[in-house]
């Protein structure tokens, strides 16, 4: 039954009775209405308190952690600005650097109390900046086993651009605590940077000071409720006294006037939460009765604009990704048609097998092959991987990739094809990328195989009588970075059953769920177990036999290039 019903029914009972009975009666009846009163309205005011304070926790909780999502943002974008053109390799030298440190390590406040801090890490896992000393340039890969929450964000963070979530670390005085964590890759750099708060001083104790003023708020409500009827209840005895006819149309009209001024700004603010809980952050309750009651009304038409505006902010970013996705999956089939198709005449030759694959970690990636043919009855042999993944990285790939194939075309051999190539690239590299890359030229009548190494991997060459050997470390360093470097040139003679396998260190760098690298013995291995298959069904061999290692998203990509000479 409606309160407002209560009160109109209790009230009619309660002067029927006064004008039958002795006025020793009328009062017992009187105080016993006035205690329902009470247990009614707080009731009601526990109803909205807690509705409130409900609602209160889960904006404070989504604001803190879009608050803490900021700051990683804001701390990968300074960082990456202030390490510019700078070597990033040299962990002791940018330590020393104060201004980095102030950059990677802030403290994260919360209710005029150290709540958080940053710190920041490479794509391995070794801890670059700290504000624990115990932590700072070890491998959070130490942890996995006593933190798997922890190094299961930290993992997703090599991959993902930004990662969040919840999970138990060590805090800066060596002592375990329930976090929240955001990482945030750092642009043009192997760093990743990570705000990290502490759920005990950054959450919760917002959160009990919004509990404790709800409870205060109900408390002083109900007094004042009490108080307003016990007055009522003394004034209605004195009408007792005065006429009993009197008090009855008294009693009447004042039972619709309660109702009227409590019963019925309540029924609003309830039925307005029952609204906003089905979604509906256009509900607005009239701002009008008490000065409480007034109070809560603005802040539930107040709470109902925000949540609006929040669900309007999600669902622009939720277009903007879609927008993104498209564009990646447009970029992906652009990039997968600048490989080497089934229809390449290189790949009809009756003197050698020739197979190469190429599977993205992303939509799109940084990996490539290619082949192709070139004078004196050559054919190119290119296999490579820039650094970085995403668009960027598969920008930079198209680009390499033409560099390299103009190069090859115009140079006598591969060391000079490497330096034409690396001098175009490092012209305007703002973006300080790079690509690591082995080129082969093979005389297809000789068998004989001249390379250059340009950071590169090394191959395989798998002999037709028995024995495997690893070959082509050259010292030269990636493409991109030393403009003026002369690059060195090898060969090897292939003969007649003799397989040539080139790879991207995404094979032996394949992680698995726990976290353990595929690695060159397990791949050396591999290699010896499918030698005799022929070269496409090695290659698929191979592939399928990472996938099943990774059992979910390839930690890098993926990509390979078998040549096996036939005669």
């Amino acid at each position: 039954m409606l309160l407002r019903t209560k009160l109109v029914l209790a009230y009619s009972t309660l002067v029927a009775g006064v004008v039958s009975a002795l006025l020793l009666i009328a009062s017992f009846a009187l105080d016993n209405l006035n205690r329902r009163n009470l247990a009614g309205a707080d009731h009601a005011l526990a109803e909205i308190t807690q509705a409130n304070h409900r609602l209160a926790e889960d904006i404070l909780t989504r604001n803190g952690e879009r608050f803490v999502t900021e700051l990683a943002r804001s701390a990968a974008n300074e960082l990456s600005l202030l390490l510019g053109h700078r070597s990033t390799r040299d962990y002791a030298a940018l330590r020393a650097d104060a201004r980095l440190r102030a950059a990677a390590n802030r403290d994260i406040h919360a209710l005029d109390r150290v709540a958080g801090y940053t710190d920041v890490l490479d794509r391995a896992g070794v801890s670059v900046w700290h504000p624990n000393p115990e932590v700072e340039g070890r491998n959070f890969r130490e942890w996995k086993d006593r933190y798997p929450e922890m190094w299961m964000l930290v993992e997703r963070s090599f991959r993902e651009a930004e990662v969040r979530g919840y999970y138990s670390f060590l805090d800066r005085d060596n002592r375990g605590r329930r976090k929240y964590m955001v990482l945030r890759q750092v642009p043009g750099t192997p760093f990743i940077v990570a705000a990290v708060v502490n759920i005990e001083d950054f959450f919760l104790p917002v959160q009990r000071e919004i509990g404790s003023g709800g409870q205060q708020a109900r408390a002083a409500m109900t007094a004042r409720v009490a108080a307003g009827a016990d007055a009522e209840r003394k004034r209605m005895a004195s009408w007792v006294f005065a006429a009993g006819a009197f008090a009855m149309v008294a009693a009447v009209l004042l039972a619709f006037w309660l109702a009227r001024h409590v019963a019925r700004p309540l029924d609003r603010l309830r039925a307005g939460v029952i609204r906003l809980g089905r979604g509906d952050f256009s509900v607005e309750v009239p701002e009008k009765g008490s000065a409480e009651v007034r109070d809560l009304a603005q802040a539930f038409n107040r709470l109902g604009g925000e949540l609006a505006e929040h669900t309007a902010r999600l669902a622009g970013e939720a277009a903007a990704r879609e927008a993104l996705e498209s564009e990646i999956r447009i970029a992906r089939r652009i990039q997968e048609a600048m490989l080497p198709g089934a229809a390449s005449p290189c790949l009809a030759r009756p003197e050698y097998e020739l197979h190469g694959a190429n599977r993205e970690a992303r939509e799109v990636g940084g990996d490539f092959y290619d082949f192709f043919p070139l004078a004196g009855d050559r054919l190119a042999l290119v296999i490579a991987d820039v650094s970085g993944k995403g668009i960027p990285a598969a920008l930079f790939m198209a680009v390499s990739r033409t560099l390299l194939k103009d190069a090859c075309l115009r140079a006598e051999n591969p060391a000079q094809a490497l330096a034409q190539a690396n001098r175009a690239l490092c012209r305007e590299n703002e973006a300080c990328m790079f690509v690591t890359v082995f080129l082969a030229f093979y005389d297809i009548a000789s068998g004989r195989l001249e390379f250059a190494n340009g950071g590169h991997p090394e191959p395989w060459l798998l002999r037709a009588r028995g024995g495997r050997e690893s070959f082509g470390r050259l010292g030269d360093p990636m493409l991109g970075a030393r403009p003026d470097h002369v690059f060195r040139g090898g060969h090897v003679e292939l003969q007649a059953g003799d397989t040539l396998f080139m790879y991207t260190d995404g094979v032996t760098e394949a992680m698995s769920p726990g976290g353990e690298a595929f690695g060159t013995a397990r791949l050396e291995g591999l290699l010896a177990d499918t030698a005799a298959l022929p070269v496409a069904a090695m290659g698929r061999r191979i592939v399928a036999t990472l996938d099943a290692y990774q059992a979910g998203t390839p930690f890098d990509d993926i990509t390979l290039l078998i040549l096996r000479r036939r005669t």
